[in-house]
């Protein structure tokens, strides 16, 4: 049997969900999965331990790193991969992507930025929870917007919202408490359970998500699982993911460099622009524009269940 190492940071979020959804697919595929996610400093010191212990090297046929290199570990196996998220993959990081065998791309925009750092890259797509639930209808008046991260851009669409009392209400989800004032037509739900979660997703009929960067977009692929109408930003690599045939793109008004990614500012006129076409789509236009986002989500599920296996069995 085959051995792979995960390597990354159990943050809870997103690397954690990341962890999981590989897990899945590498055990189904024959894979003898190990998991180090542990903090950083943790994660460093030891792997440190372990590279002078009676390990015996390679230990795994393949080491996958998720999002940062941990160089301690690069003896262990006898093939490295990398799957980055450009705007969090730090610079020190970068002197050990020679040591790399291959960088799995979850976007042709992460492809393009470490292809052009001289690393062997590959696009692989990734994927997300499949959360949609078939027995509810998405009420297409009912706005779900999922906050957590500083790129998601909740503040800039709680300023849109609050200049237009007149629109539905808008739900946010988030782990901690809101501080300040909301505006009347927001609901804010804090602490809520993985299925409480998961069914907002599927009755509010438009999710809005005006990320300033991302790495894939668990938030943004999840909504078009539930075949929302998706609003995101109209910068890479969100507009990768959400097109005009299977949502909105809002523009931009800014941005600036966020490691080797870029962050994006979204427009307030744009948005809210978004908004008001989302308030105001025709039931055909609206049944395609689900159709078509989850039609996505399955097809590119099922590309990245196939396409990481083979490239994995490639090295």
């Amino acid at each position: 049997m085959r051995r792979i190492h995960l390597i990354a940071h159990d943050n809870g979020r997103g690397l954690s969900r990341n962890i999981e959804l590989l897990r899945r697919v590498l055990e189904s595929a024959n894979w003898e999965v190990t998991v180090t996610g542990e903090r950083p400093l943790s994660l460093v010191r030891r792997a440190g331990r372990l590279a002078l212990s009676a390990l015996p090297r390679p230990h795994y046929d393949v080491n996958l790193f998720l999002e940062r290199i941990v160089p301690a570990w690069l003896r262990h196996a006898r093939k490295n991969a990398l799957i980055p998220n450009q705007e969090w993959f730090r610079e020190k990081g970068l002197k050990y992507l020679g040591r790399l065998d291959l960088v799995l791309c979850q976007t042709r925009h992460a492809e393009t930025v470490f292809r052009d750092l001289g690393c062997r890259t590959a696009f692989s797509s990734f994927t997300s929870l499949d959360r949609w639930l078939p027995g509810i209808a998405g009420d297409p008046r009912r706005f779900l917007h999922l906050s957590g991260a500083v790129q998601r851009g909740t503040q800039a669409l709680l300023s849109v919202w609050t200049t237009h009392p007149e629109w539905p209400a808008l739900d946010i989800v988030q782990r901690d408490a809101f501080e300040g004032t909301l505006p009347c037509n927001v609901r804010a739900h804090v602490g809520l359970s993985d299925s409480a979660v998961r069914e907002l997703q599927n009755v509010c009929g438009v999710h809005v998500q005006p990320s300033r960067a991302e790495g894939f977009g668990h938030s943004i692929v999840e909504g078009l699982s539930c075949a929302a109408v998706v609003v995101t930003t109209d910068g890479a690599p969100m507009n990768e993911v959400v097109t005009a045939e299977r949502g909105m793109l809002a523009g931009w008004r800014s941005s600036e460099t966020m490691r080797l990614g870029t962050a994006y500012d979204v427009d307030p006129v744009a948005l809210a622009a978004c908004v008001e076409r989302a308030l105001a789509l025709d039931p055909a236009e609206r049944a395609r524009l689900r159709a078509a986002a989850r039609t996505w989500f399955e097809e590119n599920d099922r590309y990245f269940r196939e396409r990481l296996i083979e490239l994995l069995d490639g090295l």
